[in-house]
């Protein structure tokens, strides 16, 4: 019923300035005639997305139809924003599309491969436009809002709401490389059909999904189709056979503490309220939700002065493998606890970080017995070391001595540090390479600190420091 595509150029007609004046359809017959774009900052203009051409629009815009679409079926479409912006109720619209198809929903969507930055299918469930809210998709290039209104006393159809929500008023910043729109609801083989040449014609590097990407009654993906997006995770736990431990784990991120940030398909809905219709609708298969946030703090209270000195690598503000290990260790302990059948599987037990023996005593956190250098002085090799804070706005170098150990370096960098670098009430330690240097008897060059080398000096509370 329509075709516009941006590669097409006999379809265009552009005005002096380059701005796109009409988009006829690219199917042919007496009744496809110009389709009228209209922006009221500037005519469309065409653009290239990673050598490919889209039609961009700076603001919201409308097409006028020389023919009127009365029942649409089956909207197939490849479009891409510059921006992410969410509508005024924060449902990340970019992700949906909105249709007045009166006649049934369109139909539901199947899973290509994920391309830089994006993920996709190129249509979703949708119903009637009057009080529809916007349902999640997942996009090869970021679906922006489709709408018809019904022509009405032969009067022209026309296709508007290409935007961010119902509103005329709101900004739309989007490229629409190609749009198709069908008067019945296909079957999935033309479905098929058409992604895989929309998926040829312009993501020649994508691949398909060997299986489809779940997609629940809702329009939502399932779990398995979840990607990462944040911090915290969900815990899958499938399959589950005669109440055995026979457990299967999917673990994929989700949000930022679920409070800012949110970009993904999965920010539109409430998490709790996800995984209990999962478990609703899957008899055989159970979600859990796994908060990282608070499995970190139980991990802090537990450790003490191991989680403050083994959970980071510094060198990359992320967990160490024993921390890794530690987060797998909670999430496991979550999903026996949460998954009936799984009560009797022994919890597994947090295991002590490997520490390096050390004879000398400690006063506030630091080790004050070993504070002299091991070797004489005559035979000292003296360097020099970058020493920088976490934030990295305030940097220094500082000369020492190879034989100096973790106590006699802290003296000198403390005083060669400006003004209010530390104080009384803190105490500071350091990391290199992903680890804290030892507050033992091995001296810098025994931990790998040479001339030049970079240590990251961390300022803490004496309260955070080892009772």
């Amino acid at each position: 019923m329509l075709w516009l595509d941006a590669s097409c150029e006999s379809t265009l007609s552009y005005a002096p300035d380059g701005g796109l004046l009409s988009w006829s359809c690219k199917l042919r017959g007496p009744a496809l005639k110009t389709h009228h774009p209209l922006d009221l900052s500037e005519n469309p203009k065409l653009r290239l997305v990673d050598g490919k051409p889209s039609m961009e629009f700076s603001k919201y815009m409308s097409m006028q139809m020389d023919h009127p679409l009365e029942r649409i079926g089956t909207i197939i479409s490849v479009l891409a924003f510059d921006e992410m912006k969410a509508d005024r109720e924060k449902h990340y619209a970019q992700y949906c599309i909105f249709t007045g198809a009166e006649q049934g929903p369109l139909h539901g969507g199947r899973g290509v491969s994920q391309s830089p930055g994006y993920e996709g299918t190129y249509r979703l469930n949708g119903g009637a436009w009057e009080g529809v809210k916007p349902k999640p998709c997942w996009t090869a290039m970021q679906v922006a809002s489709f709408k018809c209104r019904r022509a009405f006393q032969l009067k022209p159809g026309w296709a508007n709401r290409i935007g961010l929500d119902r509103q005329n008023s709101q900004k739309f910043q989007g490229r629409i490389s190609e749009l198709l729109v069908f008067d019945s609801v296909l079957a999935d083989a033309d479905i098929q059909h058409v992604e895989d040449y929309l998926l040829k014609k312009w993501l020649p590097e994508v691949e398909r999904f060997e299986e489809p990407v779940p997609i629940d009654a809702e329009g939502s993906p399932a779990p398995a189709a979840a990607k990462t997006w944040g911090r915290r995770l969900w815990t899958a736990a499938s399959k589950l056979k005669n109440a055995r431990a026979e457990v299967s784990l999917l673990v994929a991120a989700t949000l930022t503490n679920g409070r800012s940030g949110n970009r993904g398909v999965l920010a539109q809905r409430d998490l709790p309220t996800f995984w209990k219709d999962f478990n609703k609708n899957h008899s055989d298969s159970a979600c859990v939700f796994f908060d990282e946030v608070a499995a970190l703090e139980r991990l802090r209270l537990n450790f003490g002065e191991a989680f403050d000195r083994s959970m980071w690598d510094f060198s990359m503000f992320h967990p160490t493998a024993w921390g890794h290990e530690q987060l797998a260790v909670e999430a496991q302990r979550v999903v026996i606890e949460k998954i009936p059948g799984l009560s009797g599987t022994p919890t597994p037990s947090p295991a002590q970080p490997k520490a390096k023996a050390s004879s000398a005593a400690t006063t506030n956190g630091y080790t004050s017995a070993s504070a002299t250098p091991t070797p004489a002085a005559a035979q000292e090799k003296m360097m020099t070391v970058h020493v920088r804070n976490v934030k990295g706005d305030v940097a220094f170098e500082v000369s020492c001595a190879s034989s100096w150990n973790t106590a006699r370096f802290r003296e000198e960098v403390l005083s060669k540090a400006p003004s209010g670098f530390s104080d009384g009430n803190s105490v500071c330690v350091f990391a290199m390479k992903g680890k804290f240097l030892s507050d033992g008897s091995e001296t810098l060059e025994q931990m790998g600190l040479s001339e030049g080398g970079q240590v990251i000096a961390v300022i803490k509370p004496k309260s955070s420091v080892p009772r």
